[in-house]
């Protein structure tokens, strides 16, 4: 197996188990992407945000000064995207909802008892089969209790209820609990909270839903990976292989995938035709 797919994150994982051919194209081929879905750009401009907001905490910077520094980074990042890629018409209204959301999220939780204790850190954990599972937790905090809280920033304009659904559906904060848990077993985290911000025609809401889980999720979390890792492992070293494509996966959020236009117009080669090398460093 060497280096390929040895250190992989939720991702990974997750692009795999939503089409197998999407995935191939991403992380074998290297396909270039010449557009980036909006809501990804301000989905990630925010987590930038909300690092710069909560190291401003762990560093004791004066709370009246938190939202312009934290708004600098969010317009900042929407900048440096708008030149980058092919960005929708409404890029001054993104820029607008991010000062909205900086206004009001310091003031809507400025009685906030969860205290940061650890922001934004990179994790590593060796499987049972030797592989590595990596990920980058967005948020460490404690409540007034002492009880440790993993804490994923989201970004929507979905309804909170539908959202918060979603992601409490997903195997997101199963993964998170398996990352921390597994490299902190005398300080594990409680669960999972999902700090949802929804911003929609000027107005912004908040919604922090709690998730737990099991030890068994945990553990079944762990041999689904190993799986899912040993399934990608035969197809690379199978010159014959195939890597179906998930229709279901062409448009999701009204927006089509960054690779359609390439499924659509080729015939796909089978592996031995193409020269390829995994990114061992994805998360």
């Amino acid at each position: 197996m060497g280096s390929q797919a040895s250190e992989a994150g939720f991702h990974f994982y997750l692009d795999y188990q939503k089409c197998k051919r999407f995935w191939f194209n991403k992380y074998v081929r290297k396909l270039e992407k010449n557009d980036k879905a909006p809501a990804l750009i301000f989905g990630e401009a925010g987590h930038a945000a909300m690092e710069q907001y909560y190291n401003d905490i762990m560093a004791k910077v004066p709370f009246h000064e938190r939202p312009a520094r934290a708004k600098e980074v969010f317009v900042n990042q929407l900048q440096e995207a708008q030149e980058r890629y092919r960005y929708h018409d409404r890029f001054e209204d993104d820029i607008q909802r991010a000062l909205n959301i900086m206004d009001l999220y310091p003031l809507h939780y400025a009685g906030d008892t969860l205290m940061p204790i650890v922001v934004e850190q990179l994790h590593d954990v060796e499987l049972n089969n030797g592989q590595h599972f990596t990920g980058r937790i967005d948020l460490v905090v404690t409540n007034a209790q002492g009880q440790r809280y993993i804490m994923d920033h989201k970004f929507t304009g979905w309804s909170l209820n539908s959202f918060s659904k979603s992601v409490q559906a997903s195997d997101q904060a199963t993964a998170y609990l398996y990352l921390w848990n597994t490299s902190h077993p005398d300080e594990p985290a409680s669960g999972v909270i999902f700090n949802i911000i929804r911003e929609y025609k000027g107005n912004v809401n908040f919604l922090r839903p709690i998730v737990t889980k099991t030890r068994n999720d945990i553990r079944e979390f762990e041999l689904d990976l190993m799986d899912e890792q040993e399934d990608i492992m035969r197809r690379l070293n199978n010159p014959q292989a195939r890597w179906p494509k998930n229709t279901g996966a062409c448009f999701m959020f009204n927006r089509p995938c960054e690779y359609i236009e390439i499924c659509a117009g080729e015939n796909f080669q089978p592996m031995e035709d193409i020269k390829f090398h995994v990114n061992d460093s994805t998360s």
